[in-house]
């Protein structure tokens, strides 16, 4: 399946969101909040984890439903792309 945005880029700026809006929203002083807030942190790596498994579950679903095609279905989905 053709998306839009490569994984490369998605998953940077995603996290990037997430971090600037946990950053913004949590009240943390002077010191950026990942450093005052341990949890914030942890939270932030299994965030990443996450994104970065779902994404692998997505690219072999796609792979394996391509293999599971038959030659016409192919053909036609590259003429589609």
């Amino acid at each position: 399946m053709k998306k839009l945005i490569p994984v490369y880029v998605r998953v940077p700026l995603n996290f990037a969101f997430v971090f600037a809006a946990l950053e913004y929203f949590i009240d943390s002083g002077d010191r950026p909040a990942f450093i005052k807030y341990p949890m914030v942190s942890l939270f932030l790596v299994v965030f990443l984890f996450l994104q970065i498994a779902i994404e692998i579950v997505i690219s072999a679903v796609d792979n394996v439903t391509y293999h599971m095609l038959t030659e016409v279905q192919k053909k036609q989905l590259a003429g589609i792309q």
